[in-house]
C-alpha cells in the first residue's frame, strides 16, 4: 500500500434533513434565525436542532445513535453555540454529569475533527486538557462542573450525549430545496463557509439536480461536487484538507454515485491508484461511519474485505483496479522499502545487491501475494518493522546500504 493515498473531496449542493454547519454574520458570530422549525423534543439555536440524551453510551454508540436521528454528535462553532449546549446540559441534567460531544482525534493524535464534518474552529478546553493520557485519550466530553469545559477521555468510557442537526422547515418537506436555499448553499459553498450533505428522494435515490453549480475543477453530481487530488496523503491530512477547502473525503451514498467516483478517478489516474474515501471504523471496530457524519447506506467492499489486517485496518481507500471496490487498511502508513523482491519468479526471492537470503522476518500472514502481483517488500508500520510483500508502484520511504570504501 502507499505511504500515503490519493484522495476524492466533496462539497454538497443540496440541503434539507441534512448536515449543514451555519454561516457566521459579518461579525464572525453565528446569529439566531429568524423562522426555524425543529422536531418535537429538539431545542433551536442558530438554524440548528439541539437534543440531550441522558442514556450512557460510548462515543461509537452515541454517534450512531445520532446519525439514525439524521444528526450527529453536536459540533460547537463559536462562543455562543458553546454557552448554548452549556446551558441546555444545565437544564437536562442537574447532576452535572460528563457530557459527549462530537469531537475526537482517533484518526490522527492532536488532529481533532467534528464527526458531522464541520471545520474546527473554536475550542474550549478545560485547564491542562487535553492532555491524552495513557496515550489513548481521542474522544472529547463536557466536563461535570458548570463551566461545561472540554476534556479529552477513552473513547469507550459511557456517557450522556447531545446530538445536533440543521433545522426543518414547519412543513418537514425533506425532498424539495427551495430557490432561495439552494442558492444560499451555492454561494456559502463558494466562499467555502458552508457544509451539506444530500437528501434522497421520495424513491430512496439521489437524483441529477436541474441546476447546479460548483467551484473551477470541481465535478458536479447529485447536487454534490467533487474533485480528485493527486496529492500523497494519510487518511487524516487527506480530511483536513479536505475540510479546509470546505470540503470532506468523499462519502458514497448510491450506486450512482459509487460509479461517478469511480469514473472520476479514471478520469484523473490511469495509473489506477489507490484513493482515500472518507470511511473509517477508528471509533469501534466494525462501526463504519462517513467523515461528513452523513449515514452509511450502502457498501462497495472488495471480496472478503474489510479484513482489519493486523488489527489496525480502520481506513478505507479505492483498490487499484478499474471496479474501484473497497478496501480497509491502515490510517497512516510509515512503509519503507527493502531490496527483496522475487519480480523474476514468483516465490524466488533475492536481494537486488546480489547477496543470499540467509534470514526472513515476514509479518503473519505474509508473503501472501495479495493479487497475485506483489512482488517487492516493505517493512510495516509497526515497531516491529515486520515485512509485507506488495506492489512495486507503491511509492514508500527507502534505506540504502553500501560498504565501506566502494
Amino acid at each position: 500500500m502507499p505511504v500515503a493515498l490519493r484522495f476524492l473531496c466533496l462539497l454538497s449542493l443540496a440541503v434539507g434533513a441534512l448536515h449543514c454547519t451555519p454561516v457566521p454574520d459579518q461579525e464572525g458570530e453565528l446569529s439566531e434565525p429568524q423562522h426555524t422549525a425543529c422536531p418535537p423534543g429538539w431545542s433551536s439555536f442558530n438554524n440548528r436542532c439541539f437534543k440531550y440524551f441522558a442514556t450512557q453510551l460510548d462515543w461509537a454508540d452515541a454517534e450512531s445513535y445520532c446519525v439514525n436521528q439524521g444528526a450527529n454528535l453536536v459540533s460547537v462553532n463559536s462562543k455562543g453555540e458553546f454557552g448554548f449546549v452549556k446551558n441546555l446540559i444545565h437544564d437536562l441534567d442537574p447532576a452535572e454529569r460528563y457530557t459527549w460531544i462530537g469531537l475526537s482525534d482517533i484518526h490522527k493524535e492532536g488532529r481533532w475533527m467534528w464527526s458531522d464534518g464541520s471545520k474546527l474552529v473554536d475550542t474550549f478546553w478545560s485547564p491542562n486538557e487535553p492532555n491524552n493520557e495513557e496515550g489513548r485519550e481521542n474522544c472529547v466530553h463536557t466536563n461535570n462542573v458548570k463551566d461545561k469545559l472540554w476534556n479529552d477521555i477513552f473513547c469507550s468510557n459511557k456517557y450522556a450525549f447531545v446530538c445536533a442537526t440543521l433545522t426543518l422547515h414547519q412543513n418537514r418537506n425533506l425532498f424539495t430545496m427551495p430557490v432561495a436555499l439552494r442558492f444560499l448553499c451555492l454561494l456559502s459553498l463558494a466562499v467555502g463557509a458552508l457544509h451539506c450533505t444530500p437528501v434522497p428522494d421520495q424513491e430512496g435515490e439521489l437524483s441529477e439536480p436541474q441546476h447546479t453549480a460548483c467551484p473551477p475543477g470541481w465535478s458536479s453530481f447529485n447536487n454534490r461536487c467533487f474533485k480528485y487530488f493527486a496529492t500523497q496523503l494519510d487518511w487524516a491530512d487527506a480530511e483536513s484538507y479536505c475540510v479546509n477547502q470546505g470540503a470532506n473525503l468523499v462519502s458514497v451514498n448510491s450506486k450512482g454515485e459509487f460509479d461517478f467516483v469511480k469514473n472520476l478517478i479514471h478520469g484523473f489516474d490511469p495509473a489506477e491508484s489507490f484513493t482515500w474515501i472518507g470511511l473509517s471504523d477508528l471509533h469501534k471496530e466494525g462501526r463504519w461511519m462517513w467523515s461528513d457524519g452523513s449515514k452509511l447506506v450502502d457498501t462497495f467492499w472488495s471480496p472478503k474485505e474489510p479484513t482489519n489486517g493486523d488489527g489496525m485496518e480502520n481506513c478505507v481507500h479505492t483498490n487499484n483496479l478499474k471496479e474501484k471496490l473497497w478496501n480497509d487498511v491502515f490510517c497512516s502508513r510509515n512503509n519503507t522499502w527493502i531490496g527483496l523482491s522475487d519480480l523474476h519468479k514468483e516465490g524466488r526471492w533475492m536481494w537486488s545487491d546480489g547477496s543470499k537470503v540467509v534470514y526472513t522476518f515476514w509479518s503473519p500472514n505474509e508473503p501472501n501475494n495479495l493479487s497475485g502481483s506483489e512482488n517487492c517488500v516493505h517493512t510495516n508500520n509497526l515497531k516491529e518493522k515486520l515485512w509485507n510483500d506488495t506492489l512495486c508502484s507503491n511509492k514508500y520511504a527507502f534505506v540504502c546500504a553500501t560498504r565501506p570504501g566502494l
